[in-house]
């Protein structure tokens, strides 16, 4: 059984959190929760969460321009094989 879950974001880890609670598991005792981007909310009701604070805007763009590029690659590899196939 693992002893930590990584998150990805602030409402996925409200629902870790419940799905934690209704196993009747508690944290960090049962299970250690770390999630990349910091809720003020679960600091301030006493919940004992790690965070991972990063630069997500840029994260996003970078995910977003890698995948318009696999995308441009895709596109341009199925014309080549279109074209190969005409007579």
């Amino acid at each position: 059984m693992p002893s930590a879950v990584f998150v990805s974001g602030n409402m996925m880890v409200l629902g870790c959190i419940i799905a934690l609670h209704e196993a009747g598991m508690k944290i960090p005792e049962d299970m250690s929760v770390i999630v990349f981007d910091k809720v003020e909310t679960l600091n301030i009701i006493g919940m004992d969460i790690s965070y991972i604070n990063g630069p997500t805007v840029e994260l996003g763009r970078t995910g977003m321009n890698m995948l318009i590029e696999t995308i441009k690659r895709k596109t341009k590899q199925q014309e080549k094989e279109k074209l190969k196939k005409q007579p």
